[in-house]
């Protein structure tokens, strides 16, 4: 039963840590990327670019943390 309440928890902390990484990630390229160039008239292409490069930070993160996560569930 204790297996399965740190596993519970791990998953909990896992979820919350991932939203929280995906918010403070979204507002800081939102503030510091996107906006001076609306700003400026640049925005098509660039919010395209800026969203691929954010996907693919946040998926490299959430993949890393899974990884290891998964690693340590199995090593239980």
């Amino acid at each position: 039963m204790t297996k399965k309440i740190k596993h519970t928890i791990a998953y909990i902390i896992l979820v919350s840590w991932t939203g929280i990484i995906i918010y403070g990630f979204a507002n800081v390229l939102w503030d510091f990327l996107v906006k001076p160039f609306i700003e400026i008239g640049i925005v098509k292409s660039l919010i395209f670019f800026t969203l691929f490069v954010g996907l693919a930070t946040v998926m490299w993160l959430i993949m890393s943390a899974s990884e290891k996560l998964v690693k340590w569930l199995l090593k239980e």
